[in-house]
């Protein structure tokens, strides 16, 4: 695992966009959410992970898009992974229930669907494979 101060700099202030370097992509909702799991990667030991969020340009900087963005996020993604194939092995979207689990599912699901290429999970919790791909 990278040392803790690259990590919280990459994970905090995001500078440089797709710095895959692990088999195993997690996309989170925000900064906050980026951060809680990188301190439990850290205390866990988990070192297969590289954290992401989705950006945008507001008068204060860069900050977290929120599960609104994570279509976009993945569309500029499938670009580093044609790119550089075999760089990923699964990627992992973090996002909140909201007011409501299955409405927030479905809008994260219609976003993944409209960029193509990415299987699409039918229930929380569930792995699925890009088409073309199995689970190992």
């Amino acid at each position: 695992m990278r040392d803790k101060a690259g990590i919280r700099s990459q994970v905090i202030e995001t500078i440089k966009r797709f710095n895959l370097e692990a088999p195993y992509l997690l996309v989170c909702e925000g900064k906050a959410d980026a951060w809680f799991f990188h301190r439990l990667f850290e205390v866990r030991k988990i070192e297969s992970f590289d954290i992401d969020i989705p950006l945008i340009q507001k008068d204060e900087g860069r900050t977290g898009a929120g599960s609104s963005c994570f279509g976009e996020y993945l569309r500029g993604l499938r670009t580093e992974i044609q790119l550089n194939p075999g760089i990923l092995k699964a990627i992992i979207i973090e996002s909140d229930n909201e007011a409501d689990p299955q409405v927030s599912l479905e809008d994260i699901r219609k976003q993944i669907m409209d960029v193509g290429d990415y299987g699409v999970p039918e229930e929380p919790y569930k792995l699925v494979c890009c088409p073309g791909n199995t689970i190992t």
